[in-house]
């Protein structure tokens, strides 16, 4: 892969799901066939959410604070605290919240790990008479668009179909993966909650938002609904047990 500003503005737009149509599909074709691009891509993925994360933004703050802290402390008292004290105090100070820190990230990334190893679109299927009945032609408007990741291109259709006919259980399982892969973890939540025991689809309902409170780190709500599916006849059942074992290691 040769490396240019124009291939990583295409990683970039990938990751956020801004590639469309043609240069979608060329991208991904590029992707299948070139494991270095693959690793770049995987790489800007994880700065992209490094950078995001909360607890880095935190730590970063902290550090800032330490340091303040340590240079009025060593305005006040220049006489009595030599120089060196002071920033071996910053230095223990950042080997501790280092710590904490590389702890809260190993941890999160495992289960980020997890919830990528296991989670996969619920995928759309091909719009069939009675599905036209049901919520008209705007599902041929946002097929493509969900079978090459653009969810952010989908979300409004499907959320407009959803007043059409809200209870029709395939649209929520869409919606929800499409908030699943926008980060609005709890609207997808909402979505499949929406989904009734009596429904065919309930066993994909407690598939995703098992999955969803792993990504939201709720490993306790996650591994509930986990062994609701283990206790089921479901394609999720071998799946199910698989994490949930991971989960308690």
């Amino acid at each position: 892969m040769e490396r240019s500003q124009e291939i990583f503005e295409q990683i970039e737009a990938y990751i956020d799901g801004d590639l469309t149509g043609a240069e979608l599909e060329m991208f991904q074709k590029a992707l299948t066939s070139d494991p270095e691009l693959q690793r770049e891509v995987e790489k800007h993925a994880e700065i992209k959410s490094a950078l995001q994360d909360k607890e880095v933004i935190d730590f970063r703050k902290k550090l800032v604070k330490i340091n303040e802290a340590l240079q009025e402390e060593q305005k006040s008292t220049p006489k009595i605290k030599p120089f060196y004290t002071v920033y071996w105090k910053l230095a223990a100070s950042i080997v501790i919240l280092i710590g904490v820190s590389t702890f809260l990230y190993l941890n999160t990334s495992q289960q980020n790990d997890m919830f990528a190893m296991y989670y996969t679109p619920f995928p759309m299927e091909d719009i069939t008479r009675g599905d036209e009945n049901t919520v008209g032609d705007d599902l041929k408007s946002i097929s493509r668009a969900y079978k090459n990741g653009n969810y952010k291109e989908a979300i409004p259709h499907l959320e407009k179909m959803m007043k059409e006919a809200p209870d029709n259980d395939k649209l929520k399982l869409y919606l929800g993966n499409s908030y699943i892969n926008t980060d609005n973890i709890d609207g997808a939540i909402q979505q499949f909650e929406n989904i009734k025991k009596e429904s065919k689809y309930y066993d994909d309902r407690l598939w995703f938002v098992a999955l969803c409170y792993l990504k939201l780190e709720q490993t306790q709500q996650a591994s509930q609904i986990l062994k609701t599916l283990t206790s089921r006849n479901s394609i999720y059942n071998q799946k199910a047990r698989k994490l949930l074992n991971q989960l308690h290691k």
